[in-house]
């Protein structure tokens, strides 16, 4: 179920909300169908036979509230209050790991339309005061942050680079006297660039003369021809 809604709630549709809710529940009693199907999630999230099954459920509504987040889908959980079955979920759970999905369904849950209406999500953590809830929370998403840094700090090519004279030097400002160093290639200004292309194109001109009309014994073909070129290029 969480893969079929990954995969249909993630494409583009013409009209998200009316789309996505014809391709879940169709037109007709819409409302009812996505209504059980929200309690059914619900039943198993607080009374599932094993975490295992309470987490595929947890996972199935998250999925199904981030790829819908821009539709009316999360408005069919703002309707059911699913925040008693996040904290009985997460009160069983003995792995952090376990605990990272309910708190990533609960955040998107809190700010969803948190600027339109009254949150529900919002007014439940407002008045939450389970301390061994909230330190569960807490320590499962400080072990995930070490998790990260760590598998970032694994792969990162943070290495100082080795220091040599020139370096050494070029750190003091010193570089040109370091013994690699050498000075940098000039720029040339307009009036030489322009110059230089002409000789430039004077010389393939006259390359091209001598390779189409070749110096013959007795004959002026040669002179007359990169005279003419010559005339053009000036």
């Amino acid at each position: 179920m969480t893969i079929f809604l990954e995969g249909a709630l993630t494409k583009k549709y013409t009209n998200p909300s009316s789309d996505i809710i014809a391709v879940l529940a169709g037109l007709h009693d819409a409302d009812a169908v996505m209504s059980d199907f929200v309690a059914a999630l619900d039943t198993v999230m607080r009374n599932g036979r094993t975490i295992a099954l309470r987490r595929n459920a947890i996972r199935t509504t998250l999925a199904m509230t981030a790829a819908g987040f821009n539709t009316v889908l999360p408005s069919y959980l703002t309707h059911r209050d699913l925040f008693p079955a996040l904290m009985k979920y997460i009160q069983d759970c003995n792995d952090g790991d376990d605990v990272l999905p309910a708190f990533y369904l609960l955040g998107l849950l809190v700010n969803y339309n948190k600027f339109e209406f009254q949150n529900p999500y919002r007014l439940r953590l407002d008045d939450f005061v389970n301390d061994a809830i909230i330190h569960k929370i807490v320590a499962a998403f400080g072990h995930t942050c070490i998790r990260l840094r760590d598998a970032y700090v694994a792969v990162q090519d943070d290495m100082p680079e080795a220091w040599t004279l020139g370096s050494t030097l070029n750190y003091f400002g010193l570089g040109v006297l370091a013994p690699a160093s050498r000075p940098a290639t000039p720029t040339p200004g307009p009036d030489e660039t322009k110059s230089l292309f002409a000789a430039l194109y004077v010389v393939s001109n006259l390359q091209e003369a001598c390779r189409s009309q070749p110096l013959q014994a007795g004959t002026g073909n040669w002179g007359t021809s990169f005279h003419v070129r010559l005339c053009e290029c000036e």
